[in-house]
C-alpha cells in the first residue's frame, strides 16, 4: 500500500499553508491568502486521507 505524508507535499513541495480544524482531523489548505482546499483525515497521524 502506497502512504503519502500529504501535510508533508502540500507545505513543503507545493508551498501551502496548513491550517488544523480544532477538534477534528481536518485541515484547511491556503495558496498565499486563499483557501483553496478543505481536506479530512480517517487517522490522527494525517496519514489516511479520507475526502477533499
Amino acid at each position: 500500500m502506497f502512504s503519502k505524508n500529504w501535510l508533508h507535499y502540500w507545505r513543503d513541495e507545493c508551498g501551502y499553508t496548513i491550517k488544523p480544524v480544532s477538534e477534528t482531523n481536518d485541515v484547511r489548505i491556503y495558496d498565499q491568502q486563499q483557501f483553496i482546499m478543505y481536506a479530512h483525515f480517517a487517522d490522527e497521524a494525517y496519514q489516511k486521507i479520507d475526502y477533499i
